[in-house]
């Protein structure tokens, strides 16, 4: 029996990566499609008031100008990159997000941002692990908003306190080591176990890393970073408020904080390639417990994934354009272009 099972995980760990992530989409999409009334659900979408669909759009790029304010803040020590063009590159990471695995589309902001304004890529790196700290942050505590004051239930009350122990954890844990570290790299013995190639490499990486953590180590960037971090969210919250309304679902306000935590948790946490039958049953869930019937509820989900994908594809191939970007400048690492910008308008 040992035999067989090993047989079995053997082949198993043969099976290509993209293959299981396809099966799970199709598993969780059946399972939302066996959950809905297809009829109901083209009612809903031919019903749909699509001018209140195209200010969600509207709302939604603000993310995007927040974002990019944002990631000025985060790059205050790491190097200066113009606003239209800081704003362009993430969008076009966004694109590339949108269109292939594992997160390139973060890569390729990183490359863009290193080749073209010679930014040190080590500290864009720690600036976006700052990033991800403070997102977690926030994310938690408006979890504990919705499941206190929203009477939501999308996550149980001993897993959210748990989120909450482990983020408020980290987030201590980044602070003190932001100001721990030195300006430059110690004299660790281990240190000599590495080749001198090596050594180089980490000493010259070490001070820009320290240069990344700048938003959690002084705090009143920490605190500017905060604010942008609730913003963000904010105008996230009134995006799905948004279509909402396209669709007449009748949900005050509040109840899109738990929509807007709950896509963020999909988000953070994914299973499948873009999310895709992930999102569509979180969605389904979450309006279902609001009292949304299973056909608005899917054509909430299934528009609002379709409206802001394609915004998105719109942004990154107009940022590209724009900014005379070639699919291959995404992801080269060489600096041809250092601290020239390019001209708008040029292709």
């Amino acid at each position: 029996m040992r035999a067989k099972v090993m047989h079995w995980l053997r082949r198993a760990r043969r099976v290509p990566g993209w293959l299981v992530q396809a099966a799970s989409a199709a598993a969780l999409l059946g399972f939302a499609l066996w959950w809905v009334d297809l009829g109901e659900v083209a009612g809903a979408l031919s019903r749909a008031h699509y001018q209140w669909a195209f200010l969600a759009i509207a709302i939604y790029a603000l993310t995007r100008v927040v974002h990019t304010i944002h990631w000025q803040v985060y790059l205050v020590k790491v190097g200066h990159v113009p606003f239209v063009q800081l704003l362009g590159a993430f969008v076009i990471g966004n694109f590339v997000n949108s269109v292939l695995p594992a997160r390139a589309g973060d890569v390729a902001t990183i490359q863009l941002m290193a080749n073209r304004y010679g930014l040190s890529r080590a500290g864009m790196i720690a600036a976006s692990g700052v990033e991800t700290v403070l997102d977690a942050l926030v994310l938690v505590i408006m979890m504990l908003v919705a499941l206190a004051l929203l009477d939501a239930s999308f996550v149980s009350a001993v897993v959210l306190w748990a989120l909450v122990v482990l983020a408020a954890a980290v987030f201590v844990a980044a602070v003190v080591s932001s100001h721990l570290i030195p300006p430059a790299l110690p004299q660790w013995r281990w240190l000599d176990v590495l080749s001198d190639r090596a050594r180089r490499v980490l000493g010259d990486a070490w001070p820009r890393v320290r240069d990344g953590l700048e938003a959690i180590r002084n705090e009143r960037v920490l605190a500017l970073a905060l604010g942008l971090t609730v913003v963000g969210y904010g105008i996230e919250v009134l995006t799905f408020w948004a279509f909402g309304r396209a669709f007449g679902l009748g949900l005050p306000l509040s109840a899109y904080v738990s929509v807007t935590v709950g896509v963020s948790l999909v988000r953070t946490f994914p299973v499948t390639f873009q999310n895709i039958g992930t999102y569509e049953v979180a969605l389904l869930a979450l309006l279902r417990s609001e009292g949304v019937t299973g056909g608005d509820a899917f054509a909430y989900a299934v528009a609002t994934r379709v409206l802001i994908s394609a915004s998105i594809t719109v942004m990154g191939l107009a940022a590209m354009w724009l900014m005379a970007v070639r699919p291959r400048d995404v992801f080269t690492l060489r600096k041809d272009t250092v601290l020239r910008a390019p001209s708008a308008g040029s292709h």
